[in-house]
């Protein structure tokens, strides 16, 4: 889960933002060999300090991962 604005901010936040790139490394232990994912964004998304939280077995779970990332 990634949350791009987890402030709900509607102004400061980052301008022409289109694409989020993630480097994905299944196993947690060679990222020089981490393969990149791209995901496009729709038109006017706002960006506020995001959090991107781990994958988990539920959005709940996931959910409260990101909200302590960072942290």
């Amino acid at each position: 889960m990634i949350d791009l604005d987890p402030s709900g901010a509607t102004t400061g936040t980052a301008q022409g933002v289109n694409e989020i790139n993630v480097l994905v490394d299944q196993d947690g232990t060679n990222m020089p060999l981490a393969n990149t994912r791209n995901f496009p964004l729709p038109g006017g998304v706002r960006v506020l300090d995001p959090r991107m939280g781990l994958y988990r077995a539920s959005v709940a779970e996931a959910v409260a991962s990101a909200a302590s990332a960072g942290k």
